[in-house]
């Protein structure tokens, strides 16, 4: 897996075996999933609702705990405690971050997209 990658190769091994078209319809799938609720954190964000952050950046911790992101997770932790303490430029800081992350994350599956 490249380096930086988002995703945590082990685990999606587990999962899928050598099976990179079945990983690559899943990763895209959750990445959607991830980049929707990265939108809604981002509005709440941008509004400094705090209760929207927490319980959107929690909704995010599970996504990408489920999409095997534990970088992205991690991330999304991050966020909730930003929004509890209403750390805004932390959180807008964080939120730069996933977008990196996401960023990564999509090149990983167009490169497994390539050579599956």
């Amino acid at each position: 897996m490249a380096s930086g990658c988002a995703f945590d190769e082990e685990r999606l091994r587990e999962l899928f075996g050598e099976d990179e078209r079945e990983l690559a319809v899943f990763l895209r799938f959750a990445l959607e999933s991830i980049r929707e609720v990265v939108a809604r954190l981002t509005g709440a964000v941008a509004r400094r609702d705090g209760a929207g952050v927490r319980a959107l950046a929690h909704e995010l911790k599970g996504a990408c705990a489920n999409a095997g992101a534990p970088v992205l997770a991690g991330l999304g932790a991050r966020v909730e405690q930003a929004g509890s303490a209403r750390s805004w430029t932390l959180a807008e800081r964080l939120l730069e971050e996933l977008q990196d992350a996401l960023a990564d994350g999509e090149c990983y599956v167009a490169d497994l997209t390539r050579h599956g």
